[in-house]
């Protein structure tokens, strides 16, 4: 499991302070620790659907498979709308190629790559990846 929200809420709270004492370098340090916090949480998503879609493979559950890799696809996607993100455009391109466009093209060796990707990318350890 990877927990974020201890730390969130810690940059929530010193952005809020930061504010309130018209500190305004502390303020954009809150907010880079709050876009990183959120990333993070974001690519644990990732990771928790596409382990859920890989779940639904082994079992042929075609209507679950759907559901999973299309919330994969969609919290993947998130992760390329801020400006300061940790995974680079390549690396990006790179899970969105492997998760495809469609469930039904999608292979197994493809969502366990993305996986392999996304771990690198966020240092995540083989405990988190695997009780996501």
């Amino acid at each position: 499991m990877i927990d974020v929200k201890k730390p969130l809420f810690n940059a929530f709270l010193k952005g809020r302070t930061a504010i309130v004492n018209g500190n305004s370098e502390k303020r954009k340090e809150a907010v880079d620790e709050i876009k990183t916090q959120w990333e993070k949480l974001i690519a644990a998503n990732v990771v928790h659907y596409i382990n859920s879609t890989l779940t639904d493979m082994e079992s042929d559950d075609k209507f679950s498979k759907w559901h999973h890799w299309s919330e994969a696809k969609a919290f993947h996607t998130c992760l390329a709308y801020n400006d300061d993100k940790s995974i680079s455009d390549s690396d990006w391109q790179d899970i969105n190629n492997l998760l495809g466009s469609s469930p039904k093209q999608v292979k197994q060796s493809d969502l366990e790559d993305a996986n392999q990707k996304l771990k690198q990318v966020f240092n995540f350890s083989n405990s988190q990846m695997s009780n996501l």
